[in-house]
């Protein structure tokens, strides 16, 4: 169909060649698509009696060629015949078909963006996981100069986006090299919040799980701890 379409054959002499008949015949649908790709290609050769159907699905498929081809709104303004300015051609029939471009352009854009933001993800990944720092991606991004003078640069987002990454992998990388606390530096962080709420010796005493009197709870192992507490509660008081 792309050598038909090459040499211009014609719509009727497709359907000949297919031996359509009828919609219901199995290459109606090749027929269909053939039709709609001639008379993209050859606009001057649309007959001027098709029915507003039809008609309208031609210039669906221009459209949709328009976007493929990656032309802007106010290309396709010009394309379609349009003089003037968009709010002076506004009133005319066919410019329904400019402002559904504009829309099908801008629908393009945000794709193509959420795309490049994806791929673009992969590879700071990529950076991340071979650390990367950032003024090593600053190159990698092609930026030039300084942070500050790249700032307008279209990527210099991407490069503000990996140095949040890179500070957060410093700050996971930090924690878990720093050596988990022993049960007694636990127990010390303990005794000054209790120092704090300004709980007095007895009540230490209780929260240490120790029973009994002061004396008779010397040999339990939290007693080193009460009376470590009962040192910095006097300091505490100016004794």
């Amino acid at each position: 169909m792309k050598f038909w379409l090459f040499r211009g054959t014609t719509p009727e002499e497709v359907l000949e060649k297919l031996k359509v008949a009828s919609n219901t015949d199995k290459n109606y649908k090749y027929y269909s698509k053939y039709f709609f790709k001639y008379y993209v290609k050859y606009p001057g050769r649309q007959p001027p009696n098709l029915s507003t159907k039809t008609a309208d699905g031609i210039m669906q498929a221009r459209l949709h060629d328009w976007l493929e081809k990656k032309l802007t709104p106010p290309q396709v303004f010009k394309e379609m015949g349009f003089t003037g300015t968009f709010a002076s051609a506004s009133k005319d029939p066919q410019f329904k078909y400019i402002t559904q471009y504009s829309k099908m352009w801008s629908d393009l854009q945000v794709r193509l963006t959420k795309e490049a933001d994806e791929l673009m993800r992969a590879r700071l990944d990529s950076w991340l996981e071979k650390k990367l720092t950032p003024p090593q991606v600053f190159n990698k991004l092609g930026l030039t100069g300084t942070f500050e003078s790249a700032r307008e640069h279209p990527d210099y987002k991407y490069f503000e986006q990996y140095s949040k990454m890179w500070s957060n992998l410093q700050v996971r990388l930090s924690q878990a090299s720093a050596p988990a606390k022993s049960a007694e530096d636990l127990m010390i962080e303990k005794l000054y919040y209790w120092l704090k709420k300004e709980l007095s010796p007895p009540q230490v005493f209780k929260e240490l799980g120790l029973t009994g009197t002061f004396a008779s709870a010397r040999g339990e192992p939290n007693h080193k701890y009460f009376e470590l507490y009962c040192r910095m509660w006097s300091a505490a008081q100016g004794g």
